[in-house]
């Protein structure tokens, strides 16, 4: 026979109905201690059965006397007797943070606890509930009532992103406490709190925090804005632009915002118009320069110019090849006059008759956009005009001395911007990156020389030296008017105003971000961890989680809280 013969399920040996016990089988295979009798039996005598209590009546005793003793913790901490001895109270929790107090009003405790006020049924119904399993804390409504985020309250994080089935319904309660006093709203989460739920263990941020990514502080966006090293290590050491380096080194041209601690640019009429805006004005865009041509029959112009024509058969005015971008207007060649001399007649006889009319026309066939916005404040008059002088064989002689904007003077019609941010310029930089390669070899050519002339760093206004374009080669491509934002990380912060205070001077900036020649998109090193470790450790700066990691994505206090606080 074996111990299972004698289960209660299999035999009457057991009585678990009657809350005893009877057996000897925990004696059972031991051997005779004191060794056999003189008949081979063995001398050893049991011990008379000894009922025992069951398990369950020595839990329900255990139950009994805990729960007599909470009651009696409950009635000593009562009143103001337990605060005299420095124990915490079981009526009066302690009072609020200065913050919330300010939003319960006449409710009390019920804006937050709803079970205030119902009696005790009230109270261990919410108590049941916060500790129901994948259930939220019933306190977490209220809080969220107010406090608004990036994603679902309830995720680690907020993070809609998250589908880890594994991870559990956070609650408010589980990190932030209440009721420590006015200048306290929330304990700070220690470490322990984020190394409860992240596998990768940290010790110290010196110690064993990851490197951090190659590209950090920002990713590269592939548009150039700005190159700190060019500036740093040749412009601004220059003796010819002493006068025209913004003053106080990299708060010359940056300032610190003060709610958020982010570090803004100034803007260019603070930071660059002194060394940029002769660029700006020096750089024209030229629409248009009347070429060489070919002996021709004079055009019949006198009864619209009020002038006789011209003698083209004799020298032509012009020696020059036309423009690259006619040359795309026209759809011909550039190099060779007998090519483009007939489509150029016909644009100079629509431009008599019309003005400026025809430009557009032609603008409108060969670039996306409006084209009407390309020549926007040229004048018809002034088209008509040149074509008039041009048609003639003589150069045009403007009656007003040149400024910014459109302009007609000898062989060619110009653009000048009157400074930073134009309009015009900006529209024909856009319609050069936004129109796509032609399939056509010889229109894909033309296309591309007028391209490089009005996209190169040296184009009209030089805007290309600051604002790069991004996409593929063939077009079409886009241009960064506005400073991209840097890439930010809704879970990492970092504030400037205290590394600023801290190191002080005005090299403060270059202790940390270090000109380098090779970094694309910013010229600035890279930042290691190491860098960083060198003040954040324990005992100096300090290495807590939430130094530089934020729990809550884009918190917002919501509308309500203010109508609360009148």
């Amino acid at each position: 026979m074996t111990r299972d013969d004698f289960r209660h399920d299999r035999s009457r040996y057991e009585r678990p109905s009657l809350g005893w016990r009877c057996g000897r089988a925990t004696g059972w295979g031991r051997p005779c201690v004191s060794g056999p009798g003189p008949d081979g039996t063995c001398s050893h005598r049991d011990s008379p059965c000894a009922p025992r209590r069951m398990h369950a009546q020595l839990r329900g005793r255990i139950a009994l006397v805990t729960a007599a003793l909470v009651a009696a913790l409950i009635v000593l901490l009562a009143g103001d007797a337990a605060r005299l001895v420095g124990l915490p109270s079981s009526l009066d929790a302690g009072p609020l943070s200065a913050a919330h107090a300010v939003f319960i009003g006449e409710e009390g405790c019920a804006s937050c606890h709803s079970a205030h006020g119902r009696g005790a049924a009230g109270w261990l119904t919410a108590a049941l509930g916060a500790v129901r399993p994948g259930s939220a804390h019933a306190i977490d409504g209220a809080c969220t009532s107010c406090h608004g985020f990036g994603g679902h309250e309830t995720l680690p994080h907020n993070a809609t992103f998250e589908t880890r089935a594994e991870l559990q319904p956070t609650s408010c309660v589980g990190c932030h406490t209440e009721h420590r006093g006015e200048s306290r709203m929330a304990e700070r989460v220690a470490d322990a709190q984020c190394k409860s739920c992240h596998s990768g263990q940290v010790h110290g941020f010196a110690v064993d925090h990851p490197a951090f990514p190659p590209e950090y502080p920002s990713k590269p966006t592939g548009s150039k804005m700005f190159d700190h090293s060019s500036h740093l290590t040749k412009h601004f050491v220059d003796p010819r632009n002493a006068q025209l380096v913004p003053k106080g080194a990299c708060m010359g041209c940056h300032a610190s915002e003060p709610r958020s601690g982010d570090i803004r640019i100034a803007g260019y009429d603070a930071a660059c118009a002194g060394c940029h805006d002769q660029g700006i004005a020096r750089r024209e865009l030229l629409l248009m320069r009347w070429p060489e041509l070919e002996p021709a029959p004079a055009l019949e112009t006198a009864g619209v110019c009020g002038t006789g024509g011209g003698d083209v058969g004799s020298d032509p005015v012009s020696l020059d090849p036309p423009n690259a971008l006619l040359a795309l207007l026209l759809g011909s060649s550039a190099d060779d006059p007998a090519a483009y001399g007939e489509p150029l007649r016909t644009l100079a006889r629509a431009m008599v008759a019309e003005g400026s009319t025809p430009i557009v026309a032609l603008a409108g066939k060969r670039l996306l956009g409006d084209p009407a916005a390309l020549l926007r404040g040229l004048a018809g008059e002034t088209a008509r005009l040149a074509a008039c002088a041009w048609t003639a064989n003589r150069e045009y002689e403007a009656s007003s001395a040149s400024g910014p904007g459109w302009r007609a003077e000898a062989l060619e019609i110009r653009y000048a911007a009157p400074g930073h941010g134009d309009p015009v310029i900006r529209v024909w930089l856009d319609a050069f990156a936004r129109t796509a390669r032609p399939q056509d070899a010889e229109d894909a050519e033309r296309f591309e020389a007028a391209r490089a002339e009005i996209l190169g760093a040296d184009g009209p206004g030089q805007c290309l030296k600051c604002h790069a374009s991004t996409g593929p080669e063939e077009g079409p491509r886009r241009i960064s008017w506005s400073r991209p934002a840097a890439p930010h990380d809704r879970l990492n912060r970092f504030d400037h105003r205290p590394h600023v205070t801290a190191l002080g001077g005005e090299s403060s900036c270059t202790s940390c971000h270090k000109p380098q020649a090779t970094r694309i998109g910013t010229g600035l090193a890279s930042i290691a961890r190491e860098s960083c470790a060198d003040c954040h450790r324990a005992g100096l700066a300090g290495d807590n989680c939430l130094t530089c990691h934020a729990y809550h994505q884009n918190h917002a206090l919501k509308p309500r809280m203010a109508k609360d606080a009148d």
